[in-house]
């Protein structure tokens, strides 16, 4: 057995050794000068290149007399030479980047150093068993960076699980994104069995001095003390950006913001149960009267869209309840739709998924003898059907003999999408909607969803619908998209396209429910199930980051005896159920929504599912940010514009002695937290000035 492992240990080795070299060249990629480019040859072949020419070096050294004792020596060297560079910049020319790259640089060679001296020793087990760990580790990051130059986000277990759903593609992984990972990912592999050869004949690497280790250990240490001086000559915004993303991991806190962590506000002291957002929420009619009930979910319609480019839509507003700052309780469908129809918020759902029953508000509409119905294009991102139970699926189109219908699209999907489909989802509201029509005309006590789909990337519409020109063509991947002004606005201009588009279908079912007087005991609500992005501050799409149009959505309730008004005050997802309530007879106990003709919110409580665990309390000016930590305890990131601008006021906020105002900020997040992440039980506190008007 140990045999066996010292023959592999090379291996390991050599593995190790690859990967630190394609590690620090992807970090060296990362933090280049903004006005630095490869040319497009170089750009395309740069880490295969850059691995060729190592495995050359190490070949060419291993192959001398001594070899792997002169290549130790280099790098030793080397360490010790840019630990005198680093001593001797001066701290306005150290970048916060480089203060990291120098910290996971030493690391790496103390890691390496270790792993040497085990090799020399011959603990082989123990040696297999770090190699292992350790090459892990630099693997995930090294993806972790590719990742990060796609989406600005940080490789973590949300989008893991998003990558064993469905809807695979809204994470961007295409043959286009992947392709260069299966390049260097060949190069690695060549490069690490290669070195492997060189190691085999080499079977006692150099290791006879301890003086670059101690040298090493010393500048590590220098460095590690140096941050808080990095921070103080550098731009503090920098730093604030850098916290946001590390995407959950816990970040240093340099002196400054000090009085958070002696207030005890960096972190909180109390902890938040995941158990208490899944109980069940209890519902009971109050009369025997019963209305029907209609959602219509608008997949990514943000609200900043609606009165510019839907009119028609507005226009009804006018004649219901106008949600004029709404939000949506996440930036994702599956958990945006869990919170309005358990009336929570969807916070560990990925923990709790399989301890989720059926929605109770759902279950409460079935045992009264309402029948169920979701009509929806079947190419659309649908979210678990396990939380339908008792619904009719209607998926469209239906198969016909002209046209059998596949259920699932490419992997690759709106790229190698067939035309067939890409019609069929171009009219796919339409279609939803008159299916709809169709289905609830003959019932008598219904509650019904339509989902509609155009307004997901890439922004569907029939070609009649196209006044916003130029456009970007219906095949594209949104990730890899240039961010050029001329392509942000070919993109903005699908989107207006296919609102205008979903303008026009709801506004021809409104008016035929209308004139089948269907709506006279019918109440419908209209709201988007999150936001999307286009291009604002660096993001793009949805589940991207905490930006506020991926959250602020439109939320309209139409029905009988409703008298039109304007809500202006913050509302949320989980609101709707129990604010309907009040409007069809029924009352709701054990949720985490509220009453709005009862009550009001000062802020909205988002999850953001760009990060595991990362939500955001929305205020009317500015947003906070915070982590929930293994221990389920919070942990403040960053406080900031909503959309994720840090003006002259937000930016005082850091540079006031003691940091008071922000501390208040924070210490009163804490106070609602507790508040609102514990199922409420006791009445509240009523505000008359706020509440909808009766």
């Amino acid at each position: 057995m140990t045999k066996d492992i010292k023959s592999s240990t090379p291996l390991l080795i050599a593995l190790w050794g690859a990967t630190i070299f394609f590690f620090c060249f992807e970090i060296i990629q990362l933090i280049r000068p903004a006005d630095f480019r490869f040319s497009e040859l170089v750009a395309t072949f740069a880490n295969p290149i850059i691995a060729a020419t190592l495995t050359f070096a190490i070949l060419l050294m291993a192959h001398l007399r001594n070899g792997m004792a002169a290549v130790q020596r280099i790098i030793f060297y080397g360490v010790v030479g840019y630990s005198f560079f680093y001593l001797f910049m001066s701290a306005e020319s150290i970048k916060l980047s480089w203060w990291f790259l120098s910290i996971s640089f030493y690391s790496v060679c103390l890691f390496t150093i270790f792993g040497l001296w085990l090799y020399q020793k011959r603990l082989f087990k123990t040696l297999t068993l770090w190699f292992a760990l350790a090459g892990l580790i630099l693997l995930y990051l090294y993806f972790d960076r590719q990742f990060y130059m796609l989406f600005k986000l940080h490789l973590g277990l949300i989008h893991i699980w998003r990558w064993q759903n469905t809807a695979v593609e809204d994470m961007g992984i295409y043959w286009q994104s992947v392709w260069p990972q299966i390049k260097d990912i060949s190069a690695f592999s060549i490069l690490s069995l290669l070195i492997w050869f060189s190691l085999r004949r080499s079977d006692k690497p150099a290791f006879k001095s301890m003086v670059p280790v101690f040298a090493i250990f010393l500048q590590l240490f220098c460095v590690s003390i140096q941050f808080n001086h990095v921070i103080e000559n550098r731009p503090f915004v920098e730093y604030l950006l850098a916290r946001f993303d590390a995407s959950g991991i816990a970040f240093p806190l340099p002196k400054i913001l000090q009085p958070l962590k002696t207030a005890g506000l960096e972190q909180s002291s109390f902890k938040i149960d995941p158990d208490v957002f899944y109980e069940n929420s209890k519902y009971s009619w109050n009369n025997d009267q019963r209305y029907n009930l209609i959602f219509l979910t608008l997949e990514s319609v943000r609200a900043h869209e609606i009165e510019k480019n839907m009119p028609l839509l507005m226009n009804w507003a006018g004649k219901g309840i106008y949600f004029k700052k709404h939000f949506s309780a996440s930036n994702i469908t599956e958990t945006a739709i869990n919170s309005v129809y358990g009336s929570m918020y969807p916070f560990f759902l990925t923990e709790q998924f399989y301890k989720i029953k059926p929605w109770s508000f759902i279950e409460f509409l079935h045992k009264d003898g309402y029948e169920l119905f979701k009509v929806y294009c079947k190419w659309s991102a649908l979210y678990n059907e396990a939380f339908y139970q008792n619904f009719k699926m209607i998926a469209l189109p239906e198969p016909t003999a002209a046209e059998p219908v596949v259920n699932e699209l490419p992997f690759e999907w709106f790229v190698k999408v067939s035309d067939y489909q890409l019609n069929m989802l171009a009219r796919s509201s339409e279609d939803v909607l008159e299916r709809l029509l169709k289905t609830v005309e003959a019932k008598e006590k219904f509650f019904a969803e339509g989902y509609l789909f155009n307004g997901h990337f890439n922004y569907f519409y029939p070609e009649k619908f196209a006044k916003h020109q130029p456009t970007l063509p219906e095949r594209f991947l949104i990730h890899d998209l240039n961010p050029s002004p001329e392509n942000l606005l070919k993109l903005q201009n699908r989107y207006k396209n296919a609102l205008g588009y979903m303008d026009h279908c709801i506004d021809n079912f409104l008016k035929q429910l209308h004139e089948k007087s269907l709506d006279q005991n019918t109440f419908l609500v209209i709201f988007g199930d999150h936001g999307q992005s286009l291009g604002e501050s660096g993001f793009f799409a949805h589940v991207s980051g905490p930006h506020l149009f991926q959250f602020q959505v439109p939320c309209l309730i139409l029905g009988p005896g409703i008298e039109p008004q304007i809500y202006d005050e913050i509302s949320q997802h989980p609101d709707i159920i129990p604010t309907l309530g009040h409007m069809m007879n029924f009352t709701s106990s054990n949720t985490f929504g509220k009453n709005l003709f009862k009550e009001f919110r000062s802020f909205s409580l988002e999850q953001d599912n760009s990060v595991k665990n990362r939500f955001i309390v929305r205020r009317k000016s500015f947003m906070t940010i915070y982590d929930i930590t293994s221990d389920h305890r919070i942990r403040w990131v960053l406080t900031i514009g909503n959309q994720f601008e840090l003006n002259s006021a937000l930016l005082s906020l850091y540079q006031q002695p003691g940091l008071t105002n922000l501390k208040k900020i924070i210490a009163e997040d804490f106070r609602q937290i507790q508040k609102e992440c514990r199922v409420q039980t006791s009445p509240k506190k009523k505000n008359s000035a706020a509440a909808i008007s009766n």
